[in-house]
């Protein structure tokens, strides 16, 4: 018996010793790479001192500049050969003093710049020097999250080998650009290895807030953005023969063209440098793995709501009333853009208060074109209380024919939809008076999935199930529902949504239906997953 309760208690101290790996088994990285050009060794910690400066001067005009800088020491846990885990402490923020420039002063008076920026350990994809995935926590604030992007970017080497010259493509905080690596010198112990990159020929680089709308897109090009910026970038990396990056520096410069001459006008010059300390055994840190993200900058609109907001619209309205008395002028068109700008930073229940007014004429009552310019800035301002507004005066027909359908093409505009605001165009969908409803919200959707996880989303398959309802169970067309049928098939491929595939594949295979209604189902197959679960409901 006693034998018996000794193997007993020894399987399952077995079983809980297996099982305890598990919760420390998270992983960033979905491949691994065989190439081991880099040597450092899983279950240690690298420790480096990082400094970043950013300088801004007038050159030619004055001696007068602006500075910042940060101090910290950098961390690199290595958890598996591909898996490594940063990690930021002892930060410290300074700035120039104004009065005196040479000065330094502490720029984070409340701790929080310090707080945020170690808070949170941050995992990533290593694949010998290319990196090519984070995984940030859900609570990693976006600005930190970028400056740890240019920790990480420093790091990066994406050569396949130290030895030979080479051009690639490299994704890091200044985008996706060509990259040219090559050994600037060999010594007994260390390599040094330059890299530079012309960043007008980056893409994924440029974030975009304006009243104008607009679509990004991509030409077979060296220039990919405006050359207004005359920038430069360039960084070396000594590396060890036992292949640890011992020193990055990067060094970056843009210099304004208009009004410049030659190095003369408005330059901003950053420098961050990566210095190795030493390197220690370490214990695995528990880090969440549930969100992905690249190197690229990510660019964070706050619309958060000011406490004056409301009043500022109202007060440019009323701005508008004297401007546009007797004519439309000159200055119209830039109080129009900075009136967009402000009711950006309305909510819900403050844009509802602005409508009544500007509604019932308690807003320049005299002049119908305040309401005019108030309507025609609605679909420009692309938020949630902005489209929850759309929704609303077209459904109660305050806004009808051309003007709605207008309304409708410029939601396709939108480049950075959230769920919040297609749920409140979901009522739009059972508009029956507007059939461009369909078109633009399900453009939307596709726009959205495309950085979120739909598939398992209840909110989002109910929104697509709302497009269901318009063909019917089985899709039996005839000629009263065959344009409903034709639209919602559009906006099927327009959404990319694979939940659909079976309502889909319905009107695609009854003979019966219409060769308009099948090909239109034909279509709409363009933008679904060809993944093992669309293929079996076909």
């Amino acid at each position: 018996m006693g034998l018996k309760l000794l193997i007993l208690c020894a399987l399952v101290v077995l079983n809980q010793a297996a099982k305890l790996p598990k919760s420390q088994t998270a992983t960033c990285s979905r491949q691994c790479t065989e190439s081991k050009k880099f040597g450092y060794e899983t279950g240690k910690t690298y420790d480096y001192d990082y400094t970043s400066k950013v300088s801004t001067t007038i050159q030619g005009a004055s001696e007068d500049k602006a500075e910042i800088d940060m101090a910290a020491k950098v961390h690199i846990e290595v958890q598996s050969k591909c898996d490594l885990v940063l990690k930021v402490s002892d930060v410290v923020l300074t700035e120039s003093d104004p009065k005196s420039p040479n000065t330094r002063r502490n720029a984070d008076v409340t701790g929080e710049f310090k707080k945020s920026l170690e808070q949170n350990p941050l995992m990533f994809s290593f694949q010998d020097g290319r990196v090519d995935e984070l995984c940030p926590s859900n609570d990693e604030q976006t600005w930190a999250l970028n400056i740890k992007r240019a920790i990480i970017s420093a790091f990066q080497n994406s050569m396949d080998d130290f030895s030979q010259e080479q051009k690639t493509k490299e994704m890091d905080v200044t985008g996706s650009c060509d990259v040219n690596y090559s050994l600037a010198s060999n010594g007994w112990y260390t390599m040094t290895i330059k890299k530079t990159k012309d960043t007008l020929g980056c893409v994924d680089r440029h974030g975009y807030k304006t009243a104008m709308q607009g679509t990004p897109y991509r030409v077979p090009s060296e220039i990919q953005s405006m050359p207004l910026v005359k920038s430069t970038h360039e960084c070396q990396q000594g590396i060890s023969k036992t292949g640890i990056l011992q020193s990055s520096s990067c060094e970056e410069q843009h210099v304004l063209r208009p009004f410049s001459r030659e190095s003369s006008g408005a330059v901003t010059e950053t420098k961050q440098t990566l210095k190795y300390i030493t390197e220690s055994q370490s214990r695995s840190t528990k880090v969440s793995t549930e969100k992905r993200t690249t190197l690229a900058f990510e660019h964070a609109f706050d619309n958060s709501n000011s406490a004056n907001a409301q009043k500022e619209v109202l007060n440019k309205l009323t701005e508008f009333c004297e401007l546009s008395k007797d004519a439309v002028k000159v200055s119209t068109a830039k109080q129009f853009t900075e009136l967009v700008r402000l009711m950006k930073t309305l909510d819900s229940d403050s844009m509802e208060s602005v409508h009544k007014k500007v509604h019932s004429g308690k807003v320049c009552p005299k002049n119908t074109k305040v309401r005019k310019f108030f309507l025609d800035a609605i679909p420009m301002v692309g938020t949630k209380a902005s489209l929850k507004m759309m929704t609303h005066l077209i459904n109660t027909d305050e806004v009808t024919g051309a003007e709605a359908d207008m309304w409708m093409t410029s939601l396709s505009f939108i480049q950075h939809p959230t769920k919040d605001m297609l749920l409140e165009l979901k009522p739009l969908l059972t508009n029956t008076k507007n059939g461009q409803a369909m078109l633009a919200v399900s453009s939307l959707v596709y726009t959205y999935c495309k950085t979120s996880s739909c598939a398992n989303d209840i909110d989002m398959v109910n929104l697509v199930a709302s497009l269901e309802d318009k063909i019917g169970v089985g899709c039996y067309a005839d000629k009263n529902n065959v344009n409903n049928i034709i639209r919602a098939l559009r906006a099927f491929g327009n959404a990319g949504f694979s939940s659909s595939i079976t309502m889909v594949n319905s009107c695609l295979t009854r003979k019966e239906n219409p060769t308009e209604v099948r090909l239109a189902a034909a279509q709409a197959f363009r933008r679904m997953a060809c993944d093992a679960n669309v293929i079996k409901n076909l």
